[in-house]
């Protein structure tokens, strides 16, 4: 199992290899056994805050409910596979 929890004494003498994993999964960080925050890496961080789509998928979605959403009434789709 990859380890992505630490304690604050922890991601501070292993700072480097805690950016490093980040890459790969959030590092928490926990306060006496609380977690208090996370390390995400810049795409992550993008995604969340809504810079960037996850993925093309994910924009087709999000522009398929605005057609839905302007009249639901109007929307027939058919999803069985041919």
């Amino acid at each position: 199992m990859v380890r992505n929890e630490w304690s604050l004494t922890e991601a501070r003498l292993n700072f480097s290899e805690v950016i490093e994993r980040s890459k790969d999964a959030p590092q928490v960080l926990e306060n006496r056994g609380k977690a208090v925050a996370a390390v995400v890496d810049l795409e992550t961080l993008a995604r969340l805050q809504g810079v960037v789509p996850q993925t093309k998928g994910a924009r087709l979605l999000e522009k398929l409910a605005c057609i839905i959403a302007q009249d639901p009434e109007d929307v027939s789709i058919d999803c069985r596979r041919k």
